[in-house]
């Protein structure tokens, strides 16, 4: 049973592949610090960050690297914030 929970509460995960390097968007894990995120008009950004690694496991963006992915390609952070959309609205609706 408990191996079974806990295969359940993985965290799901996608994977997209930007210039030729494989990104794995991860929905935010339960201890992740992001319940503030309301009314922070970089909510979508830090998304990116807490949730976004490379083939390794190692996160790929820092807070540090916010000011460019406001500026980088909408198409590729639009991706990403629709795969962690889904995920989160998935989470909310069971």
């Amino acid at each position: 049973m408990k191996a079974e929970l806990l295969e359940a509460l993985r965290r799901r995960e996608e994977r997209i592949e930007v210039a030729g390097h494989v990104l794995i968007v991860r929905e935010p894990a339960a201890g992740d610090q992001l319940d503030d995120l309301s009314s922070d008009p970089d909510a979508a950004y830090k998304l990116i960050v807490a949730c976004t690694y490379d083939a390794d496991g190692n996160r790929v963006f820092t807070d540090d690297d916010i000011p460019a992915l406001k500026a980088a390609s909408r198409g590729y952070v639009k991706q990403i914030i629709e795969i962690l959309n889904r995920m989160l609205v998935e989470d909310r609706n069971g």
